[in-house]
C-alpha cells in the first residue's frame, strides 16, 4: 500500500488502517461519514473525532490518498 510506504504508522494506527482496508474491500470508497455510521468502526467504539486524533489530525488527508490510489 503506497500510503504505508510514504510514512511510518504506530501499532494503533496500523490496527485502524487494517479496518479501513477491510471496509474498502467491500466498498471501494471511504468517506468521513463511514467512520461514524458503519458497524466495522462503531463496534470498535470510535468516531471520526477520536480516530482523527489517533492519526494526528491527518485522517482526512490519508483517506483522500487512499481513495485516489483506489481510483487510479
Amino acid at each position: 500500500m503506497k500510503i504505508k510506504s510514504d510514512r511510518a504508522f504506530t501499532q494503533e494506527q496500523e490496527k485502524w488502517l487494517d479496518l479501513i482496508r477491510r471496509h474498502l474491500i467491500q466498498n471501494l470508497l471511504m468517506e468521513k461519514e463511514d467512520v461514524d455510521s458503519l458497524p466495522i468502526f462503531t463496534r470498535e467504539g470510535t468516531s471520526w473525532g477520536k480516530l482523527n486524533k489517533v492519526f494526528g489530525g491527518e485522517l482526512e488527508a490519508i483517506i483522500h490518498e487512499i481513495n485516489l490510489a483506489i481510483a487510479a
